[in-house]
C-alpha cells in the first residue's frame, strides 16, 4: 500500500508539474495521463484520511504531500472530495491550535520546524486563509 501511495504521489507530481524535456513528445496521451491522475487521487485521499482517522497529530509525510497534490489537482479541474479536504485542514488547524501556547513561547511541537513548515505549506496549498493560529506557528 505504501509503495502504491508513493508511486501515485510521484506520478501526480510529475504530471501536474508539466515538465518534460524540450523537443520530446509525451510518452502517453493526455487522456491516458488524465485517467492515471483520476485513478491516483482516491489513493492519495485514502492515505491522508486514514491518518486523520487514526492519529491525533499532523504528519508531514502522510498528509502534507497528498493534500498538496489533491489541491493542485483540484485547481486543474480534477474532481476532489472537498468535504474531506476541509476535514483535513480542520484536523491540521486543531493540531496547530493545540500547540499554540508553545509556538507563542518559541517552542513548537514534535518535528519542530519541519512539522510546522509542512503544516503551513499544506494549509496554504489547500487555500486556507491565514489565522491567529497560523501566525503563531510562523
Amino acid at each position: 500500500m505504501l509503495i502504491r501511495f508513493i508511486s501515485s504521489f510521484f506520478v501526480i507530481a510529475l504530471v501536474l508539474s508539466g515538465v518534460h524535456a524540450a523537443g520530446t513528445e509525451p510518452a502517453v496521451t493526455s487522456a491516458a495521463l488524465r485517467a492515471s491522475i483520476e485513478k491516483s487521487l482516491p489513493l492519495l485521499m485514502t492515505g491522508a484520511t486514514g491518518h486523520r482517522e487514526n492519529r491525533t497529530c499532523f504528519a508531514c509525510h502522510q498528509q502534507g504531500p497528498p493534500i498538496m497534490a489533491l489541491a493542485a489537482a483540484r485547481q486543474r479541474g480534477f474532481a476532489v472530495d472537498s468535504e474531506e479536504l476541509s476535514r483535513q485542514t480542520a484536523f491540521i488547524l486543531k493540531f496547530l491550535d493545540g500547540n499554540r501556547e508553545n509556538y507563542l513561547q518559541g517552542k513548537g511541537q514534535g518535528g519542530q520546524a519541519d512539522t510546522a513548515g509542512y503544516a503551513l505549506w499544506t494549509l496554504a496549498a489547500a487555500d486556507h486563509p491565514p489565522s491567529e493560529t497560523t501566525a503563531a506557528v510562523a
